[in-house]
């Protein structure tokens, strides 16, 4: 799980799959809460909005959910790498 793949913020905005994304925004992950929880927590880029979040009075909730509603993805898939197996 690389959240740097996905997620690049500049400034108050994030950029997610070439779209543009302003404040206020809701992101959920769906896969394993573990490993989704400690690459937030881990990231480089959150623990330091983390301080801003201190420092400022910024708004920053992480919730479990047991279940989200998702719709289907209706954008184009991007080929990186196949392999054929027998």
């Amino acid at each position: 799980f690389d959240l740097n793949r996905i997620v690049n913020s500049a400034l108050n905005t994030l950029l997610i799959e070439n779209q543009v994304f302003s404040p206020p925004f809701v992101i959920k992950g769906i896969g394993d809460q573990t490993r989704l929880l400690n690459a937030i927590r881990n990231e480089e880029g959150l623990r330091l909005y983390r301080q801003y979040v201190q420092l400022y009075k910024l708004g920053y909730q992480v919730t479990k959910e047991a279940t989200i509603d998702a719709p289907a993805y209706t954008g184009s898939v991007d080929v990186i790498r196949s392999k054929i197996t027998r």
